[in-house]
């Protein structure tokens, strides 16, 4: 069930169901269908995510994580094998403890220094940074009336620009500019842009 307030801001009611049936075996028969250096996005809406996590990792693939829905669970997952970890500011709280951009950089980079790390700021657009670099984007103004979708449209754009360009500023301005079309559109998968639209 998905509450959406008159401000736009959404709140998401979530029920494992299928979600939380998945078996060792799914996840290894799902991953030998990739090569090395394909991507594995894990999110924490299914059961065995360590697993997923290793094996993924064994596979030599990229491995992509993002904490949503956090909960204290995550803190026992192998997240040193992680690549690329895409958090809001909820999510980032909760690995780092901190409520500052500058101060959760500061943390995850300390916690997980191999890893880069995408921070989505809301209206405030979103940062991309690693132990070399940093990039941030901006978000484009619009009227927000649904952010229903706004996080899993920016990661599909994100990560599709990423594998694309390898250029993390280029795929971050391309998750950007698709999530703010995204926020002007009601209800979840219908509200996500075309790439023409962009």
């Amino acid at each position: 069930m998905i509450q959406v307030e008159p401000s736009g801001e959404n709140s998401i009611v979530l029920y494992g169901g299928a979600n939380q049936t998945i078996t060792e075996a799914d996840i290894h028969s799902a991953c030998a269908t990739f090569a090395e250096g394909d991507t594995l996005l894990v999110q924490n809406e299914t059961n065995l995510i360590a697993e997923a996590i290793q094996t993924a990792h064994d596979r030599k693939m990229r491995i992509v994580f993002n904490p949503a829905p956090m909960t204290s669970a995550i803190r026992d997952y192998p997240l040193y094998l992680v690549d690329l970890f895409v958090l809001n500011e909820t999510e980032a709280e909760g690995l780092t403890g901190e409520t500052d951009p500058d101060a959760i950089r500061k943390e995850m980079l300390a916690q997980y220094p191999r890893a880069g790390v995408v921070l989505t700021l809301g209206s405030k657009g979103a940062i991309y940074f690693d132990a070399e670099t940093l990039h941030q984007e901006s978000a484009q103004a619009v009227d927000a009336i649904d952010t229903t979708a706004a996080g899993d449209t920016f990661i599909g754009f994100f990560l599709a620009e990423l594998m694309q360009s390898n250029d993390p500023a280029k795929a971050l301005a391309q998750g950007c500019r698709a999530a703010a079309i995204c926020v002007t559109r009601t209800g979840a998968a219908d509200s996500i842009p075309l790439l023409s639209e962009l």
